[in-house]
């Protein structure tokens, strides 16, 4: 029995790739690259005395998230042929993944920071 995918999948396979698959790795690497720097910027910007005159990390975070996911959303509507794919499917496309990658690059990246 063969478990393996019939599409190639891979950064090194491209050019092989469905436009599905492609949107789908352009949404994941771009959703961790915001998370790298949404780490260094809340690492930076924590204060331990948790006194914020502003919108706290948590928030920051999210809106940061949702925002990406957003636009690149918008951008691969563009760039991809994904007309078998409504609005709100090409936002959810990857949403549960992006979400759990973003959470764990940002929490790592702002420990490393804060505690560097």
């Amino acid at each position: 029995m063969n478990c393996m995918s019939s599409n190639p999948q891979g950064i090194m396979n491209w050019n092989k790739m469905n436009d599905k698959d492609k949107s789908y790795l352009v949404k994941l690497l771009g959703v961790i690259t915001a998370s790298i720097i949404t780490g260094i910027f809340t690492g930076i910007r924590y204060k331990a005395s948790h006194d914020y005159t502003g919108i706290s990390n948590g928030y920051l975070g999210l809106i940061i998230f949702l925002g990406i996911s957003a636009i690149l959303s918008y951008v691969i509507k563009i760039k991809f042929d994904l007309s078998e794919m409504t609005d709100i499917q090409i936002f959810r496309h990857g949403i549960m993944i992006g979400g759990i990658s973003f959470l764990f690059f940002w929490t790592i990246i702002h420990n490393f920071i804060y505690f560097s």
